[in-house]
């Protein structure tokens, strides 16, 4: 059962509740009354309104209609304009580019008119050209044909020269020869009568000698009788000693040897005659030049020659110091440069007169090379006058005159233009292969050819592109019987060169002596007659006279 206080409540707020939704459903009812009404009314004017949107929509549909087909027609006009006008340019511009072609080929036209004139122009130019140059020819041949004339003529005029200096050379070299033969003779009949003699007095010393040791000994052992009694046997043992053993003590309480010094081993044996050899080097008649000998030693900084007065003289020099060389063979000259401050004695000789001038290696400055012929180990060097410069040679053949020394023919300037591209420069640094070098050039003139073998094989390892080096390693291979290895590396040496251009490199200088050489030259040569069907032997033989200017072999070595 509700309260009557609720109950109070909830009325007024239903009463509240109504009297809001009549405020809100009464004005909804009256616009809804006025809108039937409204819509009554206004029905007909709708219609109205329709009828006059619907004429209105007709109208600007007419007007569109029109405007459209105006804006045709104008667009169609302008259209035709635009086709008149491009007509009328394509026939513009057909016009230009027929009056175009038409100029081009007037141009092209004209230009052919130009160039088959230019062409005839050149075509009577070359014309004329060519009468000219043959016109030129002619006389250029005619001239020719007479310089020929006169050349033939002054060479015919400098054979018969040639001819008669020739003939004249010969009958004074069979003069020479025929004075030399004599002299040979009367020479050989002086030794032999001097050995003879110096046997003689050998053999009357060595007789003398031995009677003087058996009168001696004798004295000795009657000396040893008288004393066994007395002698202990300390002392007996201390005088039985043999040589050998006093001559060790001796040899302990000498100074020692310094490495300059040489030992000599004297020979009974060697009093006998001297020793004649096979061969001996050959040197040309017009060759004569001046060993060290002639000179007084002197250091390195110091540079001894002859001058144009037969006087010599030194000078002191510094490493770049060089002078110009002449080695003449026939009429041909070779000029090369020279540096003395490091030239230790000549090694090489270059039978063609080739030497690669790229090589700067300074064991080539060390040891020298001669072009054609040897000139000696230690050759003194001539000061000549020339006409344009002065220069050194080593030929003494014409020094007639001591007090004015001239050759035939002094050189020309134009002697010296060809030496500029054979110019040698300063050495380089030393190398290990250098060193090697120099070893091996010691060992062989001590006669240890088995170290000298040694040292030239790592020197060629090192220089592999050398082609001098195995020259000097066949050498050694023969002085020391290695016959089959000599000739081995001397084909392999002789293929890497060209005979006509670089020619054959003869190492004679190794030998401290020309008997050494020719010693081991007699015993290839025994070999060689043993055995002629060895082609080793005949090459190093033929070799080695080749060498020495032993030009008349005999005809098996080849």
């Amino acid at each position: 059962m509700l309260r009557p206080k609720y109950f109070q409540k909830n009325i007024v707020a239903f009463v509240t509740l109504a009297l809001v939704i009549f405020y809100i459903t009464v004005p909804t009812l009256a616009q809804r009354t006025n809108r039937k009404n409204s819509e009554s009314s206004g029905s007909e004017q709708a219609k109205q309104q329709q009828a006059e949107r619907e004429r209105q929509q007709k109208a600007e549909q007419a007007r569109q209609q029109a405007e459209r087909e105006r804006q045709q027609k104008a667009e169609q006009a302008k259209q035709q304009q635009a086709e008149r006008e491009r007509q009328q340019k394509a026939e513009q511009a057909r016009q230009r580019a027929e009056r175009e072609r038409q100029q081009q080929a007037e141009r092209e036209r004209q230009q052919k008119a130009e160039q088959a004139r230019q062409r005839a122009e050149r075509e009577r130019q070359q014309q004329a050209e060519r009468e000219r140059q043959q016109q030129a020819e002619r006389e250029r041949q005619q001239k020719a044909e007479q310089a020929r004339q006169q050349a033939q003529r002054e060479r015919q005029q400098q054979a018969e020269r040639e001819r008669q200096q020739q003939a004249e050379r010969e009958r004074q070299q069979k003069a020479e020869q025929a004075r030399q033969q004599a002299e040979r003779e009367r020479q050989q009949k002086a030794e032999q009568a001097r050995q003879q003699a110096e046997r003689e007095r050998h053999q009357r010393a060595e007789q003398a000698r031995q009677q003087a040791e058996q009168e001696k000994q004798q004295q000795q052992s009657e000396r040893i009788n008288r004393k066994q009694l007395t002698i202990s046997p300390n002392d007996r043992d201390l005088e039985l000693r043999t040589n050998d053993e006093m001559s060790r003590r001796v040899n302990r309480n000498l100074p020692p040897l310094s490495n300059n010094t040489k030992i000599v081993v004297v020979d009974n044996s060697a009093h006998t005659a001297s020793p004649i050899y096979r061969y001996e080097p050959s040197r040309p008649s017009h060759l004569i030049y001046r060993d060290r000998p002639y000179a007084t030693d002197t250091y390195r900084s110091e540079h001894t020659y002859v001058d144009y007065s037969s006087r010599i003289c030194t000078k002191k020099i510094t490493p770049n110091y060089r002078f110009i060389l002449d080695y003449n063979r026939g009429p041909r000259h070779m000029l090369r440069y020279f540096y003395p401050y490091y030239h230790r004695k000549y090694m090489f000789v270059s039978l063609s007169g080739y030497w690669p001038f790229n090589y700067r290696f300074i064991r080539y400055y060390w040891y020298g090379y001669h072009p054609y012929y040897w000139c000696g180990y230690y050759p003194v060097a001539r000061e000549v006058v020339g006409s344009s410069y002065n220069y050194y040679t080593y030929n003494y053949y014409y020094d007639d005159n001591p007090v004015s020394y001239q050759p035939t023919s002094t050189l020309e300037a134009q002697y010296y233009d060809n030496i500029y591209p054979q110019l040698v420069e300063e050495p380089a640094d030393v190398t290990l292969a250098d060193i090697y070098f120099e070893e091996a050039v010691r060992a062989f003139e001590e006669g240890n050819y088995g170290l000298a073998i040694e040292k030239f094989v790592k020197a060629m390892e090192l220089t592999p592109d050398d082609m001098i080096l195995p020259f000097a390693y066949s050498q050694a291979l023969l002085a020391a019987q290695r016959y089959t290895e000599a000739a081995e590396v001397l084909r392999s040496a002789l293929a890497k060169i060209s005979s006509d251009k670089e020619g054959v490199f003869y190492p004679r200088g190794l030998y401290p002596k020309d008997e050494v050489l020719l010693a081991q030259l007699d015993m290839l040569t025994e070999k060689a007659e043993l055995y002629k069907f060895d082609t080793d032997l005949q090459l190093l033989l033929g070799y080695q006279l080749l060498g020495l200017g032993q030009l008349d072999m005999p005809a098996w070595i080849w």
